[in-house]
């Protein structure tokens, strides 16, 4: 019983006497008067023609003997509550949500929320909808890969390797909190993510440089100024196909056929007929690569090769490992 009802019941109750059978019911906000010996609340009721049923509440009881002048019915709200997976309809003599959730022991965990603040007030036909929310961590481990590092080291044999330690992955750990509404999952978040195990690196030592192989040239004459009488000029686009060699250290510093100095280390080229001055774009068929060079010398001296490169235009092409190759030459200047 309310507070309030329950401090005017008393008080009136002071003022009841059998010789004053004058008995006011409260219905609600309602207030109905009626006059009778009759002493049990319930036919008191009857008399008065109220209607009772599961909606109300009356104090005193319907089986009690009136003590008093007044009686005190309270109607209910009937509302829903959902909560665990279960619907349940309930009536209720509460003020507010706060109210009915406590006279059900319905207890809400921190993480657990409802539909309507706690201070809503009761009416009829209310839904409150309860969420159990759980929260579990899950944990992931993945591979870190190592990486290989080359370290340069004079003592390994020209050319070669060798492998100065092995590598090993490393581990990492990732932590993610998984949330549920009522036993589903509506959110997976990452919220720690930490390395339990560095990788370590694979290290391989590299040798020095192996030494060049020098290209076959027991056909080249000793020296490269060779005449070079009757140079002839070509269009641009004109093409030569053929075999191509080149020449470096061992004639560096010496002159050519138009009276250049020789320089292994600039893009030029002897060509057998090709005016001096003129620009080729030598292309190497096995690797695709191509270089433009200068003709400045006359050559080769070799039956079935058209050009022979600078060591540093058979570098640029890739020809310098197997000394000679297939090649397109073509005027572009």
């Amino acid at each position: 019983m309310p507070v309030l009802l329950l401090a005017t019941f008393l008080v009136a109750g002071s003022a009841y006497s059998q010789n004053n059978p004058e008995i006011t019911i409260f219905k609600d906000e309602e207030a109905i008067t009626v006059t009778t010996a009759k002493e049990q609340v319930g036919e008191i009721l009857k008399l008065a023609e109220v209607d009772i049923n599961e909606y109300h509440k009356v104090y005193p009881d319907v089986d009690e003997v009136l003590e008093t002048g007044y009686i005190y019915i309270e109607t209910g709200k009937k509302v829903t509550v959902l909560v665990d997976g279960e619907e349940e309809e309930v009536i209720s003599w509460e003020d507010n949500v706060k109210g009915v959730l406590s006279s059900l022991q319905l207890e809400l965990d921190d993480d657990d929320f409802i539909n309507l603040d706690k201070e809503t007030v009761l009416k009829e036909g209310l839904e409150i909808h309860i969420t159990r929310v759980e929260k579990d961590l899950v944990y992931e481990e993945e591979e870190i890969d190592f990486e290989t590092r080359y370290v340069d080291n004079s003592s390994v044999t020209p050319g070669g390797t060798e492998v100065k330690s092995e590598g090993s992955k490393g581990l990492r750990k990732k932590t993610f909190e998984y949330v549920f509404y009522d036993g589903e999952k509506v959110s997976r978040e990452m919220i720690k993510d930490e390395i339990v195990k560095e990788p370590k690196d694979r290290v391989i030592y590299v040798g020095p440089e192996k030494p060049e192989p020098k290209p076959p040239r027991e056909e080249r004459p000793p020296q490269p100024s060779r005449g070079g009488s009757g140079r002839v000029s070509k269009a641009i686009g004109t093409t030569y196909t053929g075999s191509a060699s080149y020449y470096g250290s061992e004639l560096h510093g010496n002159r050519t056929a138009n009276g250049e100095v020789f320089d292994k280390n600039q893009l030029t080229a002897a060509h057998p007929f090709l005016e001096f001055g003129t620009i080729v774009r030598v292309t190497l068929k096995s690797t695709g690569r191509s270089v433009d060079v200068r003709i400045n010398d006359d050559g080769p001296h070799v039956s079935g090769r058209i050009i022979d490169l600078s060591k540093a235009a058979a570098r640029e092409i890739g020809l310098v490992g197997p000394g000679i190759g297939d090649v397109k030459v073509e005027v572009i200047k």
